[in-house]
């Protein structure tokens, strides 16, 4: 065996074993390219590889991490990590992929022939070294096979993750796009049947397509796996970690089944979208409180967006899952309820089921003033002198609930605005102006 090369040397200087917890990982298996296999020269390969906990449970977010070193003939030719914010149970296993490999561009240069291709685990105070590699044997050529055909750029494009995350239970998986290459040294013909297979997570799908035009030496072409055109597309995982979206390709005289598919890892985190699920009361005035339960709220106040028919509320309390809000003045009408959390810098929303019907505002004589200007009885009439110029609705209830005037009236600045109450008997009148409401007497 050669040297292991300076890049293993430094990844090995660990510190003191802690002996509370065992820790013990190791490389069980690699999958690809599998025992036999030809790989060749500028022709990718993506590796595939099974690790598993012998030790103790690694907790999420471990302080120490996980590498997965790639050798050939025991020169390391890359390093890989495993994402530690997820944990790693006691006997578990992880199939997972990494980057792909051009053996034709690795240092130092492999000749025509048989060579032993490791997966090696590195983690700081493994307590048994013997189980951590495991090995094939490959064969390397510099020249191309006469037919191959090579999967490359698997992408999730709908939905659009954050990085490389997607939330659970927020959305079906609607597209994967990825990408044929002929990287053989003969064309692939127009007509050729190709069997792909889609594997997310665990679940799978095999579609067959038909190539609708020749693809040369050397040439690609994009595919696509849809929602729109396949029904049963698989979906996302239930479960929140890392899975893998993979393609595989094949038909009948691919010469080279090493680079067949390709995967690209992403991660399903938990659910952090804020959910109502009922609020107290249903209808309010301004000025009144509102009591909002639900899920995924920012326990600081002022992290939260309330908006009632787009209109701010002041968050006065915040729990997880309660809020309680200063319900706006606004129109007096009806509409959505929502709530908008920032997590981790992306904006979360969530809407009641139902509508929160507003009752508008009850102020002060002075106060509706200041809202419209001046509004007063006199020599039998309502008077409104607005320094608000629009259409106003305008409606005026006796003391039993009796509607006795409602119109919309298009207001003009500083002009003064009559309701004629001369039919109307004298007593207490409650006026209405958009949804604000004060009393008057005739």
């Amino acid at each position: 065996m050669k040297k292991i090369n300076s890049l293993i040397m430094i990844l090995l200087t660990f510190a003191a074993f802690n002996a509370s917890a065992q820790v013990d990982l190791g490389c069980t298996a690699v999958n690809n390219p599998a025992m036999g296999d030809t790989v060749y020269a500028g022709i990718p390969v993506s590796p595939n590889y099974t690790r598993k906990n012998f030790g103790s449970a690694l907790p999420a977010n471990h302080p120490d991490q996980l590498y997965m070193v790639l050798s050939v003939d025991g020169d390391s030719i890359v390093s890989f990590t495993r994402n530690m914010t997820n944990p790693f149970a006691s006997g578990a296993d992880e199939t997972v992929n990494g980057q792909p490999i051009n053996f034709g561009a690795i240092t130092p240069a492999l000749s025509d022939g048989n060579h032993r291709f490791c997966v090696r685990t590195l983690i700081k105070g493994d307590t048994d070294p013997s189980n951590d590699t495991s090995c094939v044997n490959i064969y390397y050529s510099s020249s191309l096979p006469p037919a191959d055909l090579a999967v490359t750029a698997v992408s999730v494009t709908d939905p659009t993750p954050v990085g490389i995350d997607f939330e659970l239970g927020q959305s079906q998986l609607q597209v994967v796009t990825f990408t044929l290459q002929n990287a053989g040294s003969t064309a692939i013909q127009a007509g050729t049947r190709v069997a792909v297979e889609l594997t997310v997570g665990t679940a799978s799908n095999t579609l067959n397509l038909t190539l609708n035009r020749a693809i040369a030496a050397g040439a690609s072409i994009n595919a696509t796996a849809s929602r729109a055109s396949i029904a049963a597309l698989v979906d996302f995982p239930t479960t929140v970690g890392n899975f893998d979206v993979c393609m595989a390709a094949s038909y009948t005289g691919d010469a080279n089944s090493s680079n067949d598919t390709s995967c690209t890892t992403y991660n399903m985190t938990a659910n952090v979208t804020p959910a109502i699920t009922s609020y107290t009361p249903v209808s309010a005035k301004c000025g009144e409180t509102l009591t909002i339960s639900g899920s995924n709220f920012s326990p600081t106040p002022a992290s939260n967006t309330v908006e009632i028919r787009g209109e701010a509320c002041k968050v006065l309390t915040a729990t997880a899952t309660q809020l309680t809000v200063e319900v706006p003045e606004m129109k007096a009408s009806s509409g959505t309820l929502s709530v908008e959390v920032t997590v981790a810098g992306v904006v979360k929303r969530g809407e009641a089921s139902r509508t929160f019907a507003y009752e508008g505002c009850t102020v002060s004589l002075a106060e509706i003033n200041n809202k419209f200007g001046n509004v007063f009885y006199a020599n039998n009439g309502l008077n409104i002198l607005t320094t608000q110029a629009g259409a106003k609705n305008i409606q005026i209830v006796n003391m039993t609930g009796q509607i006795v005037f409602q119109e919309v009236r298009d207001l003009q600045e500083n002009n003064v605005e009559v309701i004629d109450l001369s039919a109307t008997p004298n007593g207490v009148y409650v006026v209405n102006i958009d949804g604000y409401s004060t009393t008057f007497v005739k």
